[in-house]
């Protein structure tokens, strides 16, 4: 309740300066000055501009209905309170992120936002919840490290304000590793495979990481130096193939999966995907319009399935899910409608933002190999939300008994009822609220006609591979198999940032015990030590026995010729 409480009041303040900066039009910078060295100033700055009061907003907000949804999911935990504060922690991590415009200051948030996502996605205290934790962290530090040299190559301008970072020879690389160290947080490719094994995290903590908190840092960082790309194309040109490379990854990965908690991962990770695209075709405004779009029906999503998941004994597979909608029509309508607004359907949340940038993707200059990965990915997008709807409403249920399936509880269903406004008319409120988030395209009637006839054909294509799907699995055909194993395990990036590594250090940890540890260790020490000193004494040993011998006789033949010389 306090945590509820406190929660409460910094959204309800965060919510009421975002009107004040709307109605007024001025952004305030607040900067406190630390210490000076030479001609270093170290300052804290604070940012209140439309950009971080929004940001901050829906993130307090999206928190504060995943703790009270926690207070229920998570009732028969000992330690709920220890969960909930280390929620809190990771969100003032987020919100020192946003709202401080300085490197120095973001990479307090960026450290704190990775070491409580840590503590969360191993929560559960199992192998699994261990390897997923370690994956995670370790791909962030890449990130991490990669920041610390940007700050490092920024001081030489004299300060580390992203607000003040003018052109140089060094300017370049800055960008260069502020994006690198953005793509491991927003596991773009190739640092991608952490992002599903962080699903061994609660449910709840998904919901905050996949909507509005870690994975969206990296998108947010590189919307604040969005303006140093423009005269940078090899980065352009850096970002669009790896953007384009993740979203069709995690589109046609996630058609596939049958992980319900990965399949929403992985759309997570698509419309990152199409974030990142859209940075790098310089259209940094509609990247946070879909972010602010996308973080309001995902929360909504992860929250339906994370119910879905609690009454069905803990189970995630999404085939045993079927005709739920009988005990729990309430989840099963807000699900479909955060499914809704994830597909893009008109007038729902994510509409208002994927129609605007797909819009700018047809009339700007992109190539059409990045058209063809777009119009990919976005497609994917509508064939997996159809078949996890399809999946929990028509087929038949291969789960738990129904009787432990309702959607009783307030606690749960509450917050889900509250945010189900965000995942419908969000977009719109924030359309017309943000004056830079108001732009109108139009489209030459040829295109309109391509757009349709590469979704129908894609559409016929994906339905012949899934109805094959079972024939080809059950009688071994080869190609297919492996075709569906290269797709599901993410182009093979989840063996690769694993399996390599761990043999690598288990062989080279091997190695080392055999030739330190019982080799010249051991020689050298312990044992060693223990043969010189055992060789030693047993030949002192040898020569004590000796010596006692000769002295005995020596002193018996004494003694005999002194008898003899007496007597």
């Amino acid at each position: 309740m306090m945590a509820s409480l406190f929660m409460v009041v910094i959204c309800g303040f965060f919510v009421f300066v975002f009107f004040m900066v709307m109605i007024s039009g001025k952004s305030v910078m607040l900067e406190w000055e630390i210490f000076s060295l030479g001609s270093a100033y170290f300052t804290f700055p604070l940012l209140l501009d439309m950009v971080s009061v929004s940001f901050s907003s829906i993130v307090w907000l999206i928190s504060t209905m995943v703790v009270v949804y926690s207070s229920a999911y998570m009732s028969e935990d000992l330690y709920l309170s220890r969960f909930i504060w280390m929620v809190v922690l990771f969100v003032v991590c987020m919100s020192f992120f946003i709202l401080v415009p300085s490197l120095l200051g973001v990479m307090i948030g960026w450290d704190g936002l990775g070491i409580t996502s840590f503590i969360l996605v191993i929560y559960y205290q199992n192998k699994k919840s261990a390897s997923s934790g370690m994956i995670t962290v370790l791909t962030n530090r890449i990130g991490d490290c990669l920041l610390i040299m940007s700050i490092a190559l920024l001081g030489v301008q004299g300060h580390w304000g992203m607000w003040s970072v003018f052109d140089s020879e060094i300017t370049w690389i800055v960008v260069l590793l502020v994006f690198l160290g953005s793509i491991t947080k927003s596991a773009q490719f190739p640092f991608c495979s952490w992002l599903p094994a962080a699903m061994a995290a609660p449910t709840p903590v998904s919901s905050l990481v996949h909507s509005s908190t870690l994975v969206t840092a990296g998108v947010f960082l590189m919307f604040r130096f969005s303006g140093l790309l423009e005269g940078n194309e090899g980065c352009q040109s850096l970002v669009i193939f790896l953007s384009c490379c993740t979203l069709v990854l995690a589109g046609v990965g996630a058609i596939f999966e049958t992980d319900l908690k990965k399949v929403i991962a992985l759309s997570t990770l698509s419309q990152l995907g199409m974030m990142m695209l859209s940075l790098g075709i310089l259209m940094p405004w509609l990247a946070l319009f879909h972010l602010f779009s996308h973080a309001l029906f995902k929360a909504l999503l992860f929250l339906c399935a994370g119910v879905m998941i609690h009454n069905n004994m803990g189970s995630q597979d999404a085939r045993m899910f079927g005709n739920v909608w009988k005990m729990m029509p309430m989840t099963v309508v807000l699900f479909n409608i955060s499914n809704l607004a994830l597909c893009g359907v008109p007038f729902f949340n994510g509409f208002f933002s994927k129609d605007l940038i797909l819009e700018g993707y047809i009339t700007g200059s992109i190539g059409y190999f990045t058209l063809f990965m777009v119009f990919l990915g976005t497609m994917s997008t509508v064939f997996y939300s159809l078949r996890l709807s399809f999946m929990i409403l028509t087929v038949e249920n291969n789960g738990g008994s129904f009787h432990s399936m309702n959607d009783e509880s307030l606690s749960m269903w509450g917050p889900m009822l509250m945010m189900v406004g965000g995942a419908v008319v969000g977009s719109q409120f924030l359309q017309s609220m943000i004056v830079e988030f108001d732009d109108e395209v139009f489209l030459d009637s040829s295109f309109v006609i391509l757009a349709l006839l590469f979704g129908a054909t894609m559409s016929f294509f994906t339905i012949y591979v899934l109805s094959l799907y079972n024939k080809m699995k059950s009688s071994g055909y080869s190609m297919f198999n492996f075709f569906l194993s290269y797709y599901s395990n993410m182009w093979f990036l989840s063996h690769l940032s694993s399996y390599p590594w761990v043999d690598g250090m288990l062989m080279s940890s091997q190695f080392f015990h055999k030739s330190l540890d019982q080799g010249w260790v051991e020689i050298i020490g312990g044992t060693g030590s223990f043969i010189l000193i055992e060789s030693f004494s047993s030949m002192l040993y040898k020569w004590q026995n000796q010596l006692f011998t000769f002295i005995f006789m020596y002193g018996v033949f004494i003694l005999i010729l002194f008898w003899l010389f007496l007597f």
